[in-house]
């Protein structure tokens, strides 16, 4: 497909190919497909550039279980995505995937994602790159169909006016059915690199439900649901420096000694601030910070502590 207008946009479609896969029942779903480009052009007067896709391939290969959710994996993949404005370089993502994994075992439904953009380019020059991975565990496949049932319903019944209490009873009752089997959320895997520095974040909490919580579930507090909680921040100075460096990247007329001067300074007072705010402490060319909790126990940065001296401690930086 190729489409213009008066000479100031013009786009172009590869078109799509790929295979679709099913049974009568809709129990298996097996897909494949990929688009080689799409491009659109503009070249008016008031703004000029382009946008470019090379690349995207996509696969599903899905099998319903007996609770009526759909195991299994998908991926997609685009090799390169380009941005471009006049007058400017391009801003390019190479590598860009997507993917999941769904999956049963006797603690209940556990799901995995995957994302990650290989580079980033401002024209000659790299920017970074990210790598993002989460996991959901220990969720009720039961409860979590129902909570979806029930959702679509709410949502296609709410031009009749208000829910009844009767559904959002149920929602509610479906909701501690959920947090009973102590679900985990854990972002396994942040990390954002530059050329000079790596920073990561991990982060896992533990939800539950206390049998004795006699609240509506509107009343609740997040320390009545969070059981514990870990985290572990990595700021790398070094990345730091080369994230105020891109300020000479996009405006060339900055003076980039100047600028250099402003990447040392900047990352020298992050982490002084840090340990002055007792907020992290510097290890090497690093920022660490760390939080658990467990129990109703904090200890941040090997210090434990009561929730409102940490909630006092964050207020005050």
């Amino acid at each position: 497909l190729t489409w213009s207008k008066e000479d100031t946009i013009s786009a172009s479609f590869s078109g799509f190919s790929g295979g679709y896969e099913t049974d009568t029942a809709g129990e298996r779903i097996i897909m494949d497909g990929r688009v080689d480009s799409v491009e659109v052009n503009i070249t008016s007067p008031e703004f000029g550039g382009a946008v470019n896709l090379a690349g995207w391939d996509m696969k599903v290969n899905r099998k319903r279980d007996e609770s009526g959710l759909y195991l299994g994996t998908s991926r997609g993949e685009v090799d390169q995505f380009s941005l471009t404005t006049a007058g400017k370089p391009a801003l390019v993502m190479n590598d860009v995937v997507q993917s999941d994994l769904v999956s049963l075992d006797g603690d209940g439904i556990n799901m995995a994602l995957k994302y990650r953009i290989g580079s980033v380019n401002y024209g000659a020059d790299k920017l970074g790159s990210l790598d993002l991975g989460l996991t959901l565990s220990r969720i009720n496949p039961g409860a979590l169909v129902e909570l979806g049932r029930l959702y679509n319903g709410l949502v296609f019944s709410l031009g009749d006016g208000a829910p009844e209490q009767a559904q959002l009873d149920q929602f509610e009752a479906l909701f501690r059915q959920l947090l009973d089997d102590h679900p985990r959320v854990s972002l396994d895997n942040f990390v954002l690199k530059t050329a000079n520095g790596e920073s990561r974040l991990n982060l896992g909490v533990d939800l539950g439900l206390s049998t004795e919580l006699s609240k509506a579930l509107s009343e609740v507090e997040p320390e009545d649901v969070i059981q514990a909680l870990d985290a572990k921040l990595v700021l790398s100075k070094l990345m730091l420096k080369d994230v105020v460096r891109y300020r000479a990247l996009f405006d060339p007329t900055v003076d980039q000694s100047t600028v250099e001067q402003e990447a040392a300074m900047i990352a020298e007072m992050a982490g002084a601030m840090a340990e002055m705010f007792q907020l992290g402490r510097v290890e090497g060319d690093n920022i660490v910070s760390q939080l658990s909790y467990a129990n109703g126990a904090i200890t941040f940065n090997g210090q434990a502590m009561e929730l409102e001296e940490l909630m006092g401690l964050l207020a005050r930086k």
